[in-house]
């Protein structure tokens, strides 16, 4: 996940400044902002100490979430599950 969201942040650099554009850009944005999200649980203390049923209900709630969001943004195609 760190390599993706690597990919996606240097995606988001380098991403050319055409008006019409806009709307992917935005839901680029979205999409680091999501992924550093992710991250910052899934590296935390409270992640590497708690117990496995808490780790499998809590990554189901952030499928969820991001599901959820994708839809909201037309982002549907590119969600699998973490």
């Amino acid at each position: 996940m760190q390599a993706a969201h690597c990919a996606l942040f240097v995606a988001l650099k380098e991403f050319p400044k055409a008006p019409e554009l806009a709307s992917a850009k935005q839901c680029l944005e979205k999409a680091v902002a999501l992924s550093k999200e992710y991250h910052r649980i899934k590296y935390s203390i409270f992640w590497k100490t708690s117990p496995n049923k808490l780790k499998k209900k809590t990554s189901q709630q952030m499928h969820e979430i991001a599901r959820v969001r994708a839809s909201q943004s037309g982002l549907t195609q590119g969600i699998r599950r973490i």
